[in-house]
């Protein structure tokens, strides 16, 4: 089966993924309920199709790459991801932009190709997740305390 991308892949918990989609939210007044129950309730007004799920390196890599032979020479090792900014909350794709680990990067040998680097979180109904590209070319906000999020190395091959 061929590769689809390359990519970091993330095995978030349900909190981290509430705390990552929470930036994009805005509270219309006191909410009632825990934390993660208007959170998610909210996303599923405008945003329902969730990912946060991988960064991805390259799209449709030719089999024999080096890229793809580094990236499975490599697979499964532990690479770091800094947040440091994010779509607007009007934008129909919501994309955390990130900056991977450039030592690990450079350890692997290996680049991502896309021009801004994210997580897509979330879109809306019919919004394809490669949109976040375009949502992030027009521009994005720097987050104001930037974190650190831990995914491995790997490829999707599809379902």
């Amino acid at each position: 089966m061929s590769i689809i991308y390359t990519g970091i892949f993330f095995n978030l918990t349900l909190f981290e993924r509430i705390m990552l989609l929470r930036p994009f939210v805005q509270f219309q007044g006191w909410e009632d309920g825990d934390l993660e129950d208007v959170v998610l309730a909210a996303v599923q007004r405008t945003h329902p199709r969730i990912f946060l799920q991988h960064t991805t390196l390259q799209f449709r890599p030719h089999p024999d790459s080096d890229h793809v032979r580094h990236v499975l020479e490599n697979e499964g090792e532990e690479i770091r991801v800094r947040v440091t900014g994010r779509s607007d909350i009007s934008e129909p794709a919501w994309a955390l932009v990130v900056e991977p680990d450039p030592l690990r990067m450079q350890e692997f040998r290996i680049e991502c190709a896309n021009d801004i680097p994210h997580i897509t979180a979330a879109t809306a109904e019919g919004v394809s997740p490669a949109t976040s590209n375009e949502v992030l070319a027009r521009g994005h906000e720097t987050v104001v305390h930037p974190f650190t999020l831990t995914g491995r190395l790997g490829v999707f091959r599809g379902r």
